[in-house]
């Protein structure tokens, strides 16, 4: 992504701005060529720098800084940028997570009888991705698709004996809050992949694996919101994998997909 793709990212970008960080939008893209400082901008537009800040944090930068050498940059230093970020941006993210939950979580996976997965808006990618990987190795898994299936699942197919995860970056959704209730009331156990573990959901949660995003800034805006639940589904598929991969095996073996094309 060229200079040219950061400008034209920032003159279209998809957020709701008030008149002050119109404002701070508008200096930017007439003033292209200068390196930007808060202390002239603010003395400039006779506004706040905090006022800057939470403009330039809204449309997914971390700082003036990093707007100020990602603009400089031509399209494969971009890439590189982004690359070499993204390991450490992984590592960095999971702090709240050890061995022993993802021990209990394959150990939950293994003795399940039918696995729920569930997402909105970008999460719908994670639950269809956790779905997609463990029913091709003999899972059986259930992907709620639309708020109308919750529903009928729900009524019709979830029993203490089923096993939920629930993938929701804030966890405070209505429907993800309805959905844990229901858990909650039934004595159902759900996994909530979130990035904030003191929400309800994540509270009543049977496991939280949490995630954190602070000061993630242009990074998080080119991979992606989902990428850190990916990366955590990664990890559990992997483990449940070597583990037993013998076991893993035979059920893939056994199941509809390998018939189908053995």
């Amino acid at each position: 992504m060229p200079d040219s793709n950061i400008k034209h990212y920032i003159s279209n970008c998809n957020v709701s701005l008030t008149a002050t960080e119109a404002m701070v939008q508008e200096y930017i893209l007439q003033n292209w060529e200068e390196t930007f400082c808060g202390k002239t901008i603010a003395k400039q537009l006779n506004i706040s720098q905090a006022s800057i800040s939470k403009f330039i944090k809204k449309i997914c930068f971390k700082s003036l800084h990093e707007l100020n050498t990602l603009k400089g940059l031509n399209e494969d230093q971009l890439v590189e940028y982004i690359i070499s970020n993204k390991s450490k941006f992984m590592n960095n993210s999971l702090p709240s997570l050890h061995n022993s939950k993802i021990s209990e979580i394959v150990e939950c996976v293994e003795a399940s009888q039918k696995i729920f997965t569930f997402g909105i808006g970008h999460s719908y990618i994670c639950a269809y991705n956790f779905y997609q990987r463990f029913n091709k190795i003999g899972y059986t898994s259930v992907l709620l698709r639309e708020r109308n299936d919750i529903n009928i699942h729900l009524s019709s197919m979830l029993d203490p004996n089923s096993l939920v995860f629930i993938f929701s970056d804030s966890s405070t959704t209505k429907e993800v809050v309805n959905f844990s209730e229901f858990c909650i009331e039934h004595n159902i156990k759900y996994i909530v992949f979130t990035s904030d573990p003191t929400t309800y959901v994540s509270r009543n949660s049977f496991i939280t694996l949490s995630y954190t995003k602070n000061n993630i800034g242009f990074l998080l805006e080119a991979i992606g919101p989902e990428e850190p639940i990916i990366y955590l589904i990664d990890i559990i598929y992997l483990h449940v994998m070597s583990r037993n991969y013998s076991r893993s095996l035979t059920r893939f073996q056994n199941s509809d997909l390998y018939t189908k094309y053995n």
